[in-house]
């Protein structure tokens, strides 16, 4: 059966909570992540040393201006995941706090990334890196390392290496750190990454404590604290709209899933035919999309295709409809109706 490229990573429709979780994860930085080419930006700097201090997670990394330059900046800073780039003209590093994990889901975090890397339409001929460290693990870390080739629109090719490291850090926090450089350069470039994550600590013990207090401190005023009342309303409803895969069809009769994270739509999968061959599909956004008065809408594009996808949610049923707009004279324009049960 075919997979439908481009609906942002296809995937599955079996895929994990997890799973959805990293497609949307990496849909937001696909770009520097793959490619490595972001356009740099010069740190402001007194001397030869800057510190990057995760703003939502305390963890810190100490890297030499000289040899490193901010690559990029986080693309949605308000949402759950922290990210910093940095790129020294040969490779790309990205460090992404990932709240999704627990200390003991470190290899799930490894699969759900090389899950989506594998995915993405512009990667190809993704393998094992031919060295007997190329993988591993050891207490709170795993690692691996693939060699990919990279398709870029004007449809030159070129190859690259990808090192991939789940890093945890206690209190269900994990660090990703993505490493890209092309194929010829990466073993030279082995040692850099390996000089720079020298410079990686976790949150300090103050920085916790003044995270604990602010998240147990009551208001001052009492017209701010919540009732038993309020609080018990605020549960009643986000129990409205359960997470998990809403499993439904389309109007055609194929399979379609709605994935609902943390009160909102993650991804959707769905199946369709297209010149006489069956496909299934996938979109995916980085943030789950906000449900409404029980409506939503989320919204995928790449460089030459766009999925849209509207619903309307109520009592453990949804439906809604589905676009695909393409600009590829090989793929099929795609409209149709949906619905969809709660798990």
């Amino acid at each position: 059966m075919g997979m439908d490229a481009g609906r942002g990573i296809g995937t599955d429709t079996g895929a994990s909570m997890g799973l959805w979780r990293a497609v949307g994860r990496l849909l937001a930085v696909a770009a520097l992540l793959v490619l490595g080419l972001a356009p740099a930006t010069l740190v402001a700097a007194q001397d030869d040393e800057e510190t990057y201090e995760s703003p939502q997670y305390g963890y810190t990394l100490t890297y030499d201006t000289d040899e490193w330059e901010v690559a990029g900046e986080d693309p949605d800073e308000d949402d759950a995941y922290d990210r910093f780039y940095l790129g020294n003209g040969v490779s790309s590093i990205v460090l992404i706090g990932d709240p999704d994990y627990d200390e003991d889901e470190i290899d799930t975090c490894l699969d759900d990334y090389v899950t989506g890397f594998e995915g993405s339409d512009a990667v190809s001929d993704v393998e094992e890196y031919d060295d007997q460290d190329a993988e591993g693990k050891e207490d709170d870390r795993i690692w691996a390392n693939y060699t990919f080739t990279f398709e870029f629109d004007d449809g030159d090719e070129s190859d690259f290496a990808r090192y991939l490291e789940c890093q945890a850090l206690g209190d269900g926090l994990t660090v990703v750190i993505i490493h890209d450089a092309p194929v010829d350069d990466y073993e030279d470039e082995v040692s850099e990454r390996e000089d720079l994550l020298e410079g990686l600590e976790g949150p300090s013990d103050a920085d916790e404590d003044d995270e604990d207090a602010t998240q147990t401190a009551e208001p001052e005023d009492e017209d701010e604290q919540d009732t038993p009342d309020q609080d018990q309303n605020d549960v009643d409803d986000d129990a409205e709209i359960a997470d998990g895969e809403w499993e439904g069809e389309t109007e055609d009769g194929e399979d379609f899933t709605l994935t609902i994270l943390d009160g909102g739509v993650s991804s959707v999968s769905y199946a369709y035919e297209c010149n006489g061959e069956p496909i299934i599909a996938s979109a995916a956004v980085s943030d789950p999309a906000p449900i409404e008065d029980g409506e939503f809408e989320i919204e995928t594009e790449t460089s030459n295709q766009t999925t849209t996808v509207v619903g309307t949610i109520a009592d453990g049923e949804a439906d809604g409809t589905l676009t695909h707009e393409t600009d590829d004279e090989d793929e099929c324009n795609v409209e149709l109706d949906w619905t969809a049960e709660e798990p």
